[in-house]
C-alpha cells in the first residue's frame, strides 16, 4: 500500500494553525526559501499553487474550466466553451458564424455551356468567377482576420488533352485577381488544384462538365 502525503510547503506553515495532534516547535520554524514542495521548479515562496506541479508564469497547472480544449490562460471566455464553426475558433468563446460568410460555402462555376467552356483559354476568369471573387474579397476586407484557401477543379474530359491542367492555371489566375485587383494580402490566400479527382456530379451527365469545372473557397484557421 502506497500512502500519498499532501505537500505542506514551509511558506504556508508559519501562517496556518497547527493540525489536531501536531507537535509544533515553540519558535515556529521559518519558511525555507529554497523549498520546492511540488517539484515543479518554482520555489514555494513564489509558487501560487505550491501543492500542485505547474507551469509558468505562476506555478499553477494549466486549467481548462469549460473543457473546450483551450487552456484558461489563452481562453477569452474560460467559463463558456468555444463554438467550433470556422469563425474565431481559437478565442475560446461561443460566437456565431457570420451570415455574410455564407458566400464562402458556395462553389463558383466556370462556364454556362460546355461549348463556351471549351472555347475559353484555360486560365480565363469567366464573369461568374470574377463576380464570386469580388464577393469573397468584400468579406475578407470586412474581416481582416479571415484567411481562405482557393481550390480549383476541372472535369474528366481535360485528362484527354495531354498535359494541360486548367485547374492549376485557373487557381493561379484567381489568386492573382484577389491580390492585384482586390488588394487582398498574399499571406491571407492559400491555393491548390485538385484536377478531376473531386467531381460533385457524374462527368458523363450533361451538366457534369459545368458543375465539375469550379472554384471553391475554404476558411482557414486563424
Amino acid at each position: 500500500m502506497v500512502l500519498l502525503l499532501a505537500c505542506n510547503p514551509a511558506s504556508n506553515f508559519a501562517s496556518r494553525p497547527p493540525a489536531a495532534g501536531e507537535v509544533v516547535r515553540a519558535d515556529r520554524t521559518p519558511p525555507d526559501p529554497t523549498a520546492d514542495c511540488d517539484g515543479d521548479g518554482f520555489l514555494d515562496i513564489e509558487d501560487s499553487c505550491a501543492n500542485e506541479p505547474g507551469l509558468e508564469p505562476d506555478g499553477c497547472p494549466a486549467r481548462d474550466s469549460d473543457r473546450d480544449q483551450i487552456f484558461d490562460v489563452d481562453d477569452d471566455c474560460p467559463d463558456a466553451p468555444e463554438a467550433v464553426n470556422r469563425y474565431r475558433d481559437h478565442d475560446g468563446c461561443p460566437d456565431e458564424f457570420p451570415a455574410d460568410w455564407a458566400v464562402l460555402d458556395e462553389p463558383v462555376f466556370f462556364g454556362v455551356s460546355t461549348e463556351e467552356l471549351r472555347r475559353r483559354p484555360m486560365d480565363e476568369l469567366t464573369p461568374a468567377i470574377v463576380d464570386g471573387l469580388k464577393k469573397v474579397a468584400a468579406v475578407m476586407r470586412a474581416y481582416p482576420e479571415l484567411r481562405v484557401e482557393l481550390v480549383a477543379h476541372h472535369d474528366a474530359a481535360w485528362k484527354l488533352r495531354g498535359k494541360q491542367n486548367p485547374s492549376a492555371r485557373r487557381v493561379l489566375a484567381a489568386r492573382k485577381f484577389l491580390v492585384e485587383r482586390e488588394k487582398i494580402k498574399t499571406k491571407r490566400i492559400r491555393f491548390r488544384h485538385e484536377g478531376a479527382d473531386e467531381p460533385i456530379v457524374d462527368n458523363e451527365t450533361p451538366e457534369g462538365p459545368l458543375k465539375n469545372n469550379r472554384l471553391e473557397f475554404q476558411v482557414l484557421p486563424n
